[in-house]
Parts: C-alpha cells; structure tokens; sequence
C-alpha cells in the first residue's frame, strides 16, 4: 500500500511536471492573440505618423478616418489619432474624434484634454470650459489645467471666475509656477 502510494505521488509529479510547458505554451499563444490588435495598432499609428510629409491633407484625414474606423472600440488609438488629427491641422476631423472619445468615456483625461486644446487653438473659449471644468472633477489637483481655465476665463473677459481659480490655485499651491503664471495673468 505504501508502495503504490508513492508510486501516484509520482506520477502526479510526473504528469505536472509534463504539463508545465504545455501551460506556458497554450498561454503564451494566447496572450500573442490578445496583443496582435494593439501592436497592429501601434505599427499603423507610426505609419500614419512617419507618412506626413508624403500625403496632401485631405489624403492624411482621410487615412485617420480609415484608422478610426478600423479601431472604433479603441479609446486611446482614437486619442492618438485626434492628436494627429490637430496637429497637421484637421480641426473638424480632431474634433470629432474627441467627441467620440468623450462619448464612450466622458472621463477620459486625454480625450478631455484635447477637447479643450482644440477649442483653445480655434479661439472658441466658451466651448473648452466643459471640458477643462471636467478635468477639474477628474483631476482636481491639476496646477496646468487650472491655469489654462484662469487663461480662458480671461480670454472671455470673465474676471470674476478667473480669480476664483486664481484664489483655488493659490490656496493648492502657492509657490508653484502655474500659480505665479496665473497670477502675473490676473495682474495683467
């Protein structure tokens, strides 16, 4: 009896030892599943990029669209294509881009980011606010947004506001270099 006890104990040993590798096999094939969209999803991002300088930009927004389309679920690729999007100047195509983003994930502080850069750029003040004020509620400790609000609260000639985030700011951080921006801002 003892015999054959140590006999199974050996054989379980035996059998784990075999099915180690197999394991490690059957989860590495699974985890090469799980990643090929996100590192195709990165090769084609730096191909868009590098491809700039060799397409017209009605070819450049139209090849972001394609690649939005492709990775519709994506949040962070339409993030990054956004980003693209206003940097080569296709404010329309950034902004709806953004949209979409803030849509599936009103949270996101990249999508809400860009949201507010891209009005900020174009000038259109009032429609960055719902998107710097809700970085506010998603980062409330944010110096760089809370410059930037004091900067269009400003901008709208909204002064009352902008010296309450000035008074926020100085009360977070008094010595910190947003907070001295945003003071020389509201001391004009």
């Amino acid at each position: 009896k003892q015999k054959a006890g140590k006999t199974s104990k050996r054989l379980a040993q035996d059998n784990s030892n075999l099915l180690a590798p197999i394991v490690s096999f059957v989860l590495a094939i699974i985890m090469l599943v799980l990643m090929l969209p996100a590192w195709q999803s990165s090769a084609k991002l730096q191909t868009l990029q590098r491809q700039r300088s060799g397409w017209t930009q009605d070819q450049y927004v139209e090849a972001i669209k394609q690649a939005a389309n492709a990775q519709s679920n994506n949040i962070q690729v339409r993030v990054q294509l956004a980003d693209i999007a206003l940097q080569v100047g296709a404010l329309d195509e950034g902004l709806t881009l953004i949209r979409s983003v803030n849509r599936q994930d009103p949270r996101s502080k990249e999508g809400n980011i860009l949201g507010a850069y891209a009005f900020e750029i174009s000038k259109k003040y009032e429609s960055a606010l719902p998107y710097r004020l809700r970085l506010l509620e998603i980062d409330p400790w944010n110096t760089r947004n809370m410059l930037a609000l004091v900067t269009d609260y400003l901008q709208l000639k909204d002064l009352v506001k902008a010296q309450e985030m000035y008074s926020r700011l100085l009360k977070l951080y008094p010595n910190n270099p947003d907070t001295l921006s945003a003071q020389a801002l509201i001391k004009g």
